[in-house]
């Protein structure tokens, strides 16, 4: 390293914007520490890659800063990732041009920097760049297709997304020089072709896809043949589709292909396996087809289906953890022992005796994702048995074949269902690349495995034989015989003529087992509504009568009966999907060993009424505890139950889930339904991770157990059960009172406007009778009748013991008179709100009349404690003043008297309140927590049903909880919070001496509680 470069203007800059202590000392392999997790190192020619890699997964809170050109204005920075295994590069990095680089040190850890480098500069940064692109390609290459006999949108993307998949794989290829050893094969092909005057699509696209790539080298044409050595691949990929079967003029103009290839392959290299650990140049692996596929999809189809993609670091975590807790139920190893095999990848204790049970049943387990999307959970399956697999072998002295055994993996262990075809065909992509990333480059490429069979468009919730159990319907059994399973086996390797002719035999097998099972429920839906249409007629009835349950049956009936048909001629999930008729070779040995994934997030709500009553009588965790707030519920929860219904008695199912699900009143159901089928091994809380949905996740993983359980209530860890695992003592003290706040009070929430910017103004003046108004949107200020003009509180505006309301509204209510709405508005409001009135009948909340609000009840007229619906902890003031207006951003206790509002303010602004409520809340974004009504409800009561107006202690805390809310200082409010909370443990005292013996053992844990804050007394 050269020695003037700590005096180099780039280190001087870097020590004076980010205030670094220079204080350089040489380590091993020249590398110089400056100071503050800051690492310099001198290169002038190509870096050494690998000694910097393996010294930044030594330190991982460490950047390394590289210089490699003459003058220094460029540098490589190298961390390692936060997320995953992969390092952090930001390549040529012009440190005196780019501004955004020295905003850096506004991070808060070292770990939040190097995540804010990868977002603006790195990997992070070039994957949303390629996406961007191949999302603009996408359309430009659908919307400009030619030859179509049958034009529609749906044909274009269909045929697009395609293309584009293929023309991906083959990027992949010619990073692998797999396309007649040429780098740059595709543009070399396509420039002849501009050259020559000739079509890219119909001269070099096409026959490189169908004639070629599809094509085994001695039945290859004269053109293909002129490519050059161009491996064959089989497996599905480049198989014409019905769409170009029946289109052979289709094609695209010359310049749209130079375009996508300009986009999509110049700027970028593309590598897999190994070779994508290289430092190389915007480098891209196959991880990123993720973020394309959710690119691809609309928000509104995102929200629709649930469709989020799934981090690699939260999918590889999952899938290692359920390997081990396997190993430990299925092999009998030490959990020590599991982990270090799975998770750390040491094999030395493996005894060959364990070795060769071990490959035997890895050899035969089946793992499973019901909802694959993209593929992230079968591909870290695929990476987990490839590197036990592989490892074992070497143990047991057994040869194998890298890309051979990733073969087999891929096509006997790997199953995956989803109900969009594109995910499945961009999760068969993601596969076929993981496959010939095993591959060596001196070696030929295999040809892929028929995924067909395997990777299943088709709705996983709505199983076939699920309706045999609603109609009672006893099904002929869909028998897979070994002859039947070996057609499977031999197809998913074939290619040619026989791979068409297996092809056909097992579509005409599962066909007649599907339409058999149609049949039978067709019949049973036509004999039960038959049956439900006979009248009833009662001893006194004159006329017979069809019950209003015998109407409601029908109508569900006739649901069913609509869906199967749907299922029957819908030809994109024929023959209507089922594990046990598509899955067969698997449930009928009793289900998959192993089941991954990450559920959609959706409340059934968004769904058509039909397919609500269908899950409702499929799914028992598709109805909330109390029946009627079904809209609540989350799809998730249904998806948890269908895959223990799909593992076989012992095997494992790890899902990403939402976290609402553990604690949720509305999902007591799903909560019973596991505690009675599974026992529970593990739940984490994924709320710190990087993850892309609004709700955060949570990760579950259960065994299924060998027999129901009814009635089993043991078992489940703490975090699923409603109550709290909280080390804090006057937690655990306060967990042991029964009554609840609920009991006492009732929560409310806020009014709903359904159109702020009609009803919420600012009051820019005032007379007698009016007040100027200035609505969002408009310059000017309208007259208002003072009257219906009340002030607002929204959720930010409340803080512990303050309100802080700025904004006021129009409240066409009589609050004198238990909320009325007026029948009758005054002249400027009635002109005003008129002016609007298509608006407000648009609203979702609209009422009759058209100005009507939702959520007025008579309580708004009373005192409130109110509190924030979402924020860090829980923060509550009380509200004296009847005519403040809380919005739905603020929840509410009405009270009758000062004293109860004081009080109760003071109760839930309490630390003890605070980390019990902070525990069992949802997560929200940036580490907020969401304070609903039912958790407030839920707080454990002290007192009771006694008199608190006759407890000394309970008027202290009133005076002071009073004084809080005065016009104080922060310092004075937060000492007065201190003493507040001494004063609450005098409480707890009193009535853990005066209650039950269940809470007696809380006295030491107040004891020492009362000690920590003896200085705030």
């Amino acid at each position: 390293m050269k020695s003037d470069v700590l005096n180099h203007p780039f280190i001087e800059q870097l020590c004076q914007t980010w205030q670094l202590h220079k204080s350089s000392h040489s380590i091993e392999h020249g590398f110089t520490d400056i100071g503050q997790g800051i690492c310099v190192r001198w290169v002038c020619t190509k870096s050494p890659y690998k000694q910097i890699r393996n010294y930044i997964s030594e330190h991982r809170d460490t950047i390394v800063i590289v210089f490699h050109d003459k003058d220094n204005t460029v540098v490589d920075l190298y961390a390692q990732s936060v997320l995953d295994d992969r390092p952090v590069i930001v390549h040529d990095l012009n440190w005196k041009h780019e501004p955004d680089f020295w905003t850096l040190n506004a991070c808060d850890s070292c770990l939040a920097f190097i995540m804010e480098l990868d977002r603006r500069f790195g990997r992070k940064r070039l994957e949303r760049t390629f996406v961007t692109e191949f999302r603009t390609c996408y359309r430009l290459l659908s919307e400009n297709w030619t030859g179509l006999s049958d034009d529609n949108p749906q044909s274009r993307n269909k045929l697009a997304l395609h293309t584009l998949i293929r023309l991906l794989f083959i990027a992949f290829l010619e990073g692998r020089h797999a396309l007649d050893n040429r780098l740059h094969f595709v543009m070399e092909e396509s420039n002849r072709c501009i050259r020559e005057k000739r079509s890219i699509y119909r001269e070099f696209i096409q026959p490189l896809f169908f004639k070629t790539l599809n094509c085994p080298r001695s039945r290859r044409t004269t053109r293909a043949k002129a490519f050059g050595r161009i491996p064959f691949l089989n497996g599905g990929l480049f198989t014409p589709t019905p769409l170009e079967h029946t289109n052979p003029e289709l094609t695209a103009p010359n310049e749209i292909w130079t375009t996508i290839f300009n986009k999509l392959f110049t700027p970028y290299c593309f590598r897999t396996g190994i070779h994508a650990q290289e430092d190389t140049y915007h480098m891209l692996d196959p991880m990123m087809i993720g973020h394309v596929f959710e690119s691809l999809m609309s928000s509104d189809q995102r929200a629709m289906t649930g469709s989020f993609y799934t981090p690699m670091h939260i999918a590889r975590q999952i899938v290692q953890e359920t390997f081990v807790h396997w190993m430990i139920c299925h092999e009998d190893i030490s959990p020590d022992l599991a982990k270090d095999i799975c998770i750390y990848g040491d094999f030395s204790r493996v005894s060959q005796e364990l070795a060769s049970g071990l490959e035997q049943h890895l050899s035969e387990i089946s793992i499973l994702d019901p909802s694959a999307g993209s593929g992230a959970f079968l591909q870290s399956a695929m990476e987990m048995l490839f590197k036990l697999r592989s490892n074992l072998s070497l143990i047991l002295g057994k040869p194998y074949k890298s890309s051979s055994l990733a073969k087999s993996i891929l096509a006997q262990n790997l199953y995956g269902v989803d109900i969009l075809a594109d995910a499945t065909e961009l999760c068969c992509l993601r596969l076929w690349l993981e496959l010939i990333g095993y591959c060596d480059e001196s070696e030929p490429l295999p040809s892929l495995p028929n995924l067909d069979l395997n990777i299943r468009c088709g709705d996983s919730l709505a199983d076939l034989t699920q309706y045999c159990q609603i109609l009672d319907v006893h099904p002929h059994e869909v028998k897979d015989s070994e002859i039947y399973t070996d057609l499977k086996n031999q197809y998913r390797i074939a290619t040619g003529s026989k791979k068409q002719q297996l092809a056909w035999t097992i579509h005409q097998q599962t066909c007649e087992a599907a339409n058999k099972l149609f049949d039978q429920l067709d019949k049973a839906c036509d004999h039960e509504m038959k049956s439900l249409s006979r009248p009833n007629l009662s001893l006194f009835d004159k006329i017979p009568q069809i019950s209003f349950s015998q109407k409601m049956q029908i109508k569900r009936l006739k649901d069913y009966r609509a869906q199967l048909m749907q299922w029957r001629t819908n030809h994109a999930i024929s023959p209507g999907f089922s594990f046990d008729i598509h899955f067969a070779e698997i449930m009928n040995r009793g289900g998959f060993d192993l089941i991954v994934g990450n559920p959609p997030w959706f409340s059934l709500h968004t769904m058509p009424e039909s397919s609500q009553n269908v899950l409702k009588a499929l799914y028992q965790t598709a109805v909330s505890v109390s029946g009627k707030r079904s809209q609540s519920m989350d799809i998730s929860a249904l998806f948890v139950e269908k895959a223990l219904s799909c593992v076989r008695p012992g095997g494992f199912v790890s899902m990403v889930l939402p976290n609402k699900l553990l604690n949720a009143p509305s999902y007591e159901n799903f909560r019973s339904h596991v505690q009675v089928h599974a026992k529970v091994h593990e739940c984490k809380d994924l709320a710190q991770d990087l993850f892309d949905a609004g709700t955060y996740p949570c990760s579950m993983m259960m065994q299924r157990l060998d027999v129901p359980e009814p009635g089993r209530k043991l078992g489940l860890p703490e975090l699923l059960r409603p109550i709290i695992h909280e080390p804090n003592p006057e937690v655990r003290a306060l967990l042991h009172f029964d009554s609840k706040l609920g009991e006492h009070w009732k929560a409310k929430r806020g009014i709903c406007t359904g159109s702020n910017a009609i009803f919420v103004g600012e009051i820019t003046g005032e007379s007698s009778k009016y007040v100027q108004m200035k609505f969002k949107g408009r310059d000017d200020s309208i007259d208002i009748e003072r009257a219906l003009v009340h002030s607002i509180l929204r959720g930010a505006q409340i803080r512990p013991y303050q309100l802080s309301p700025v904004e006021s509204m129009i409240f066409p209510y009589d609050l004198n008179h238990h909320v009325q709405i007026l029948t009758t508005l005054p002249p400027c409001t009635k002109a005003w709100l008129e002016s609007h009135k298509e608006s407000l009948l648009n609203r979702r909340t609209s009422h009759h009349p058209y100005y009507a609000l939702s959520g007025c009840s008579d309580e708004l007229s009373e005192m409130k404690v109110v509190w924030r619906d979402i924020s860090y902890d829980l923060e509550a003031s009380f509200v004296r003043e009847r005519d403040i207006i809380p919005l739905n951003t603020v929840y509410y206790f009405p009270v009758e008297t000062e004293f109860e509002g004081y009080l109760l303010t003071a109760y839930l602004n309490s630390s003890m309140v605070r980390a019990y409520c902070r525990s069992r809340a949802e997560h929200a974004l940036n580490d907020y927590r969401r304070y609903f009504a039912w958790l407030i409800q839920d707080i454990p009561w002290i007192f009771g049903d006694m008199d608190v107006q006759q407890n000394s202690v309970c008027q202290k805390i009133v005076d002071l909880s009073r004084l809080c809310h005065g016009d104080i200082s922060s310092t004075q409010r937060e000492q007065n919070m201190q003493r507040l909370d001494c004063l609450w443990i005098q409480c707890l005292h009193q009535q853990t001496q005066s209650g039950s013996k269940r809470i007696s053992h809380t006295q030491r844990h107040l004891a020492l509680y009362q000690k920590r804050h003896h200085k705030a007394g």
